[in-house]
C-alpha cells in the first residue's frame, strides 16, 4: 500500500461525508447555531475545525471592512470590537449553503490530521505569513485535539527559545525535533474509522491508494460497523467532559482566569463549586479517556504513569474537593511545576470538579 496520504481521496470522501452530515441536520433545521456546531459530529476535531475556519473567515471579512478614517488600534475601539465579537458569537446562525463548505474543509483537515499528522502540521505551519510568535502559536493550536503531542512539543520549544518571534523555517525545524525526540506515537486510527463510517463507508487503504469511489451510507453493499461498547463509552465520556462550552468565541479566544481562581470564586456556602454544567463522575480512573490519560501523564506528570495512577487512586478516595485540592497543591502541583493557566491543568481540574458535583 502507498504510504503517503492522498489528499484528493480525502477531499472526495469529505465532500460526501459533509453532505451526509448536513442532510441529517438541515432536514430538521433551517440553520445551525454555535452550540449545535460543537455537538455536530462524534469526532470533536471536525467540530472544532469548523469553528476555526468560521472565525478565520470572520476575521478576513472584518479586516476588509476596516475604514481608513478610523483608528482600529485604539484601546476603546479594540475593546468594543471584542465585545461585539463576543455578542455575535452567542448568536451564530448559518444556513446550509454557507455552512457546508466550512464543514467539508473541516472534514478534509481532520482526515489529513488523523492519517498523516506530521504532513498536516507541517503544511499548516508553513502556510503562516511572516514569523510566528509564541502567542500566535498558542492561539493557533487551541483548536487541535488529535495527535496534540506534536503541537505541545512545538509550543514548548518555542517558549524555551525565548525569542519574540520565530521564523517559519525554525518552527518547522522544531517540529522535526519533536518528531525525532518523541516517545509518543500517532493516535490509533481504528476508533476514528468507526466514527467516520457513521457518515459514509470508508477503509483506511482508500485514503492512501487514491480510490475515490465512496458512496453514502446505505447505498451499496458495504455497511458501517457499529462502535464497540468501550468506544461508545469513551465517546460519551468525552461528550460529558466537554459540555462546559457555552460561547464558541469565549471558549477558545478569551483570556482565561486561572483554574484555582475560578474554583475559588464559584464556591457556595458549603464550599463546593456552585456551577456544575457537566454530569457527575464517580471515578476519575474509570472516566478518563485514553487520550486524556495520555495527555495528563505526559503534560502533568512528566510521563510517569505510575505516579499518575497513584494520584488518581488518591483522588478517588477523597470525600470532598477541598481535600483533593489540598492534596494536589501540597503533593503534586509544585513537584511537577503545574501551570495554572495551561489547558491541561484546566481540564484536569474541571474533571476533578465533576467528581464532587
Amino acid at each position: 500500500m502507498v504510504s503517503k496520504f492522498n489528499e484528493k481521496a480525502g477531499e472526495s470522501y469529505s465532500r460526501l461525508a459533509a453532505t451526509e452530515i448536513a442532510d441529517d441536520h438541515f432536514r430538521r433545521n433551517d440553520f445551525i447555531t454555535g452550540s449545535e456546531i460543537l455537538e455536530l459530529t462524534p469526532i470533536r476535531q471536525i467540530n472544532l475545525f469548523v469553528v476555526k475556519h468560521l472565525f478565520a473567515r470572520w476575521q478576513e471579512e472584518s479586516a476588509r471592512l476596516r475604514s481608513p478614517f478610523f483608528d482600529y488600534e485604539a484601546p476603546e475601539v479594540k475593546h468594543a470590537m471584542e465585545d461585539l465579537m463576543n455578542t455575535l458569537s452567542r448568536h451564530i446562525r448559518i444556513g446550509r449553503n454557507h455552512f457546508e463548505p466550512l464543514l467539508r474543509r473541516a472534514a478534509e483537515d481532520t482526515l489529513f490530521l488523523i492519517f498523516s499528522p506530521y504532513d498536516f502540521y507541517r503544511r499548516e505551519l508553513e502556510n503562516h505569513r511572516g514569523n510566528w510568535t509564541v502567542p500566535e502559536l498558542a492561539s493557533f493550536f487551541k483548536y487541535y485535539r488529535i495527535n496534540k503531542f506534536l503541537a505541545d512539543g512545538v509550543l514548548m520549544k518555542a517558549k524555551e527559545e525565548g525569542a519574540s518571534s520565530v521564523s517559519v523555517e525554525r518552527v518547522i525545524h522544531m517540529l522535526d525535533e519533536v518528531v525525532s525526540e518523541a516517545s509518543d506515537h500517532p493516535e490509533e486510527t481504528e476508533v476514528y474509522l468507526e466514527q467516520l463510517n457513521r457518515f459514509a463507508p470508508i477503509r483506511e487503504d482508500q485514503l492512501y491508494t487514491g480510490e475515490q469511489s465512496f458512496s453514502a451510507t446505505g447505498s451499496g453493499d458495504q455497511q458501517a460497523p457499529a462502535l464497540s461498547r468501550e468506544d461508545e463509552q469513551e465517546a460519551e465520556n468525552r461528550r460529558k467532559i466537554e459540555e462546559e462550552e457555552q460561547s464558541i468565541y469565549q471558549r477558545y479566544e478569551r483570556e482565561m482566569t486561572t483554574v484555582h481562581d475560578r474554583l475559588k470564586s464559584n464556591e457556595d456556602e458549603t464550599g463546593r463549586p456552585a456551577i456544575h454544567q457537566g454530569a457527575k463522575v464517580d471515578s476519575l480512573r474509570k472516566t478518563l479517556t485514553i487520550n486524556q490519560k495520555f495527555m495528563f501523564t505526559r503534560s502533568l506528570f512528566s510521563g510517569d504513569e505510575q505516579v499518575f495512577n497513584e494520584t488518581l487512586q488518591q483522588l478517588d478516595g477523597f470525600t470532598s474537593i477541598s481535600e483533593a485540592r489540598q492534596y494536589l497543591n501540597s503533593q503534586v502541583a509544585g513537584r511537577y511545576g503545574w501551570d495554572d493557566d495551561s489547558e491541561e491543568v484546566e481540564e484536569f481540574y474541571l474533571m476533578l470538579q465533576r467528581k464532587y458535583a
